[in-house]
């Protein structure tokens, strides 16, 4: 996942992404950090938040080998 540089991209902090999906700044940094991975729930609420697709957070750029 590459939630940093989404974020970064955005110009957000980690406290308005966490605002946005509903979860405490530090679970938010641990998913940034990969030190937990969020659920399903919360990949479409970060998919939604972001407004990119689900399959970008989770590092697939669309190429099948």
């Amino acid at each position: 996942m590459e939630l940093r540089k989404i974020r970064t991209l955005k110009g957000l902090t980690q406290q308005q992404v966490a605002d946005g999906i509903q979860c405490s700044a530090t679970v938010y940094a641990r998913y940034e950090r990969g030190e937990c991975e969020p659920s399903i729930e919360t990949l479409l609420w970060l998919s939604s938040f972001f407004e990119v697709t689900v399959d970008c957070l989770l590092g697939n750029n669309g190429n099948m080998p």
